[in-house]
């Protein structure tokens, strides 16, 4: 499928819902996580103080009465160390040399060309269109933007070439705009690459789904997808993946999550059989037996502006393997790279502490609920999983490095507390109810050793964002 040139639409993301602010902010001041950190580190001859932590919790608290409540039942996931280290860690982009070696390693003995472009037919689709102009309240109207619209189209239809012919690539650079290509073996399409400086992407152009996780239709109905035997051990897969991150130079990664998996060239349809089996594997950078975390969708950027905010995003690696040891995916993001040890170990909260930490944390940020909750019904914040995890905090004046620290993750989704009879009944009358299977994942992040917010914004910013939402005229 070619193409399809896209307009750019701007838009200004608006902090939604007007925020309590308490008169006393339980929350640690910005940069001091660093300072607590040095604080807290201790001789590597130290003795240590065992950590414990409950195997589960149960709990249920309010935060806004009777419009939310969070409720816990969750395992605690608790790494087997008796130490907690703190690393240094850089951003560690892409260099020419790696990206031409991953080049060769998913071409290999076939030939890169561009993908799909733009021929002057394709354009001619697109200026009919144009020449109607926009729609404004059920009528077309040709005004200044349009005619600005068409003769951009005209512009580049007239460098369109006549005919869609793939030009093969034999050199790229990996910076600004990278590489963009299609795998051609034999004649014929066998997958695409994608690479820049930040990003790697390899995929076969098969389809492919996994053991673990649910899919769903159109109408958002539960479905089953096919399975088959898998010519494979699980042994063998991991074998397998770490030859090709040997192979690839992705050193220093650790399986965090492993799937098996189930591969087609018929495309996603559960009428079909998969052809054949394999394994799902996300890698992820590790220090001192600790694993980052990861939630599909949690993503902090340098823009952000939390307690401890994360420079970058979370460095990861997806690899998708079938069981003749091929791949079928390969995504690897944000590589970095750790340069040193801040601390072997440090002193981290109480467990107990953290649990206090979060209620009072909740009752500060959610406090806004309240104003806008149905009277008859009761949202809940259900927490599943309670794990600790290192993650990326800030270095004070240094915008280039920063700490690998213990963090305790609340993995959690936003439900509303229905009883069975108001689903019933809900259902009854044709409205849609939302299982809580299918909800996303949300994370409320701590740091572990002052307890400061990694994924939420203080009384204090709250206050900045409220004068800039009345300096918009927004209420």
């Amino acid at each position: 499928m070619k193409k399809a040139l896209m307009m750019i639409i701007i838009s200004c993301l608006l902090f939604m819902g007007c925020q309590a602010t308490p008169e006393t902010a339980a929350v640690v001041a910005k940069d001091s996580t660093e300072q607590a950190v040095l604080e807290s580190a201790t001789a590597s001859d130290a003795p240590i103080t065992p950590y414990e932590v409950p195997a589960h919790v149960s709990q249920r608290f309010t935060i806004v009465d009777g419009a939310l409540d969070m409720v816990i039942d969750a395992d605690v996931d608790m790494p087997d160390i008796d130490r907690f280290p703190v690393a240094l860690v850089k951003a560690d982009p892409f260099t020419q040399a790696q990206a031409d070696v991953m080049r060769e390693y998913f071409v290999k003995d076939g030939k890169l060309f561009t993908q799909d472009v733009m021929t002057k037919s394709d354009y001619d689709e697109m200026i009919i269109e144009a020449r109607r102009g926009h729609e404004v309240d059920g009528e077309y109207v040709f005004d200044e933007s349009s005619q600005e619209w068409l003769d951009e189209l005209l512009a580049m239809r007239e460098e369109a070439p006549d005919e869609d012919t793939p030009i093969e690539i034999t050199d790229f650079s990996i910076d600004g705009e990278g590489l963009c290509g299609s795998v051609v073996r034999n004649g014929q399409a066998s997958g695409s690459l994608q690479m820049n400086d930040n990003s790697i992407y390899f995929g076969s152009g098969r389809d492919f789904w996994y053991d673990g996780q649910d899919y769903y239709d159109g109408n958002d109905k539960k479905i089953s997808m096919k399975t088959c035997d898998i010519n494979m051990t699980e042994e063998e897969a991991v074998t397998a993946a770490d030859r090709i991150l040997q192979d690839v130079g992705a050193t220093g990664m650790a399986v965090k999550e492993m799937n098996k998996a189930y591969i087609s060239s018929k495309g996603r349809d559960i009428m079909d059989e998969p052809e054949y089996g394999g394994y799902r594997f996300i890698f992820m950078r590790t220090f001192g037996g600790m694993m980052p975390f990861t939630v599909e969708g949690y993503s902090l950027g340098q823009d952000d502006h939390f307690d401890t905010s994360p420079p970058i995003d979370m460095e990861t690696l997806e690899l998708v393997i079938n069981e003749h040891g091929e791949v079928e995916m390969f995504v690897w993001s944000n590589p970095a790279e750790i340069t040193g040890t801040m601390t072997e170990h440090v002193e981290i909260l109480p467990f107990d502490e953290i649990m206090e930490r979060l209620e009072t944390f909740s009752k500060q940020q959610y406090a806004f609920v309240g104003d806008f909750a149905p009277s008859d019904l009761l949202s809940i914040k259900k927490i599943n999983h309670i794990g600790l995890y290192l993650n990326y905090l800030p270095i004070k004046n240094n915008a280039s490095e920063f700490m690998f620290a213990p963090c305790w993750v609340f993995t959690y989704k936003d439900l509303i507390d229905y009883t069975e009879e108001q689903k019933a009944d809900l259902k009854a009358k044709g409205f849609f109810v939302m299982e809580e299977e299918m909800m996303g994942d949300e994370v409320i992040v701590f740091s572990a050793v002052d307890g400061a917010s990694v994924s939420a914004y203080s009384a204090k910013q709250y206050e900045e964002i409220m004068k800039d939402r009345e300096g918009m005229g927004m209420d």
